[in-house]
């Protein structure tokens, strides 16, 4: 019989997996949608998406969303 810590380990672990690549894909949208919109010059439309972003996330991870918009911020140069 398969103890439950094992069973309960192997599911966080493939939970935080799952995030890690779902973050990763996001950064990689984000990126790509930033280097448009800075050719387009469509800065109000980044700001609506954090929002969003932030919207969907809860109230727990604003902070991250904080940070994420901070560091877009700064790659902008502004």
């Amino acid at each position: 019989m398969i103890r439950a810590e094992y069973v309960l380990g192997l599911s966080a672990i493939t939970l935080l997996l799952a995030l890690a690549v779902l973050f990763i894909a996001l950064l990689l949208t984000l990126v790509q949608w930033l280097s448009w919109s800075q050719m387009t010059g469509m800065m109000n439309g980044m700001g609506d998406m954090m929002n969003m972003m932030q919207g969907m996330m809860g109230p727990m991870d604003h902070g991250m969303a904080d940070g994420m918009r901070d560091m877009m911020r700064q790659m902008m140069g502004q």
